[in-house]
């Protein structure tokens, strides 16, 4: 943090989900704030995006030998799929044969990272 200006600046470095207490004062007094910091894993990706033949592909670099929990909820919260997975050279297959048609979110938890995709089955 900027002790002038007061900005909060960096490049975060490890995706997770982290709490930073910020304190401030003056003449008038102190004041505390805890921020809720999320990073988010870029190098995840999706695919095929919309899915088209009940199955799709997630690449977790990185990941290797973890055990997933795999959610696909629809778009109003429903949860319709439940699986866990072993990440396999950074990759899992999420087998979908009985989505229908319409926009779905793929929640993936390790013990330590936690990753959300949307997509689509057409």
């Amino acid at each position: 943090m900027d002790p002038t200006t007061g900005v909060i600046s960096g490049t975060p470095m490890v995706a997770g989900t982290y709490l930073d207490t910020v304190s401030v004062s003056n003449a008038g007094g102190i004041t505390t704030k805890v921020f809720v910091i999320t990073v988010e894993y870029s190098n995840v990706i999706l695919m095929p995006n919309p899915v088209t033949q009940g199955h799709f592909i997630l690449s977790l670099p990185g990941w290797d030998g973890e055990s997933a929990n795999v959610k696909i909820m629809d778009f109003i919260g429903a949860l319709v799929q439940v699986n866990t997975m072993t990440v396999v050279n950074g990759i899992i297959t999420v087998n979908v044969p009985n989505l229908i048609a319409g926009n779905y979110v793929v929640i993936v938890k390790t013990a330590d990272k936690t990753v959300i995709k949307k997509f689509i089955v057409k």
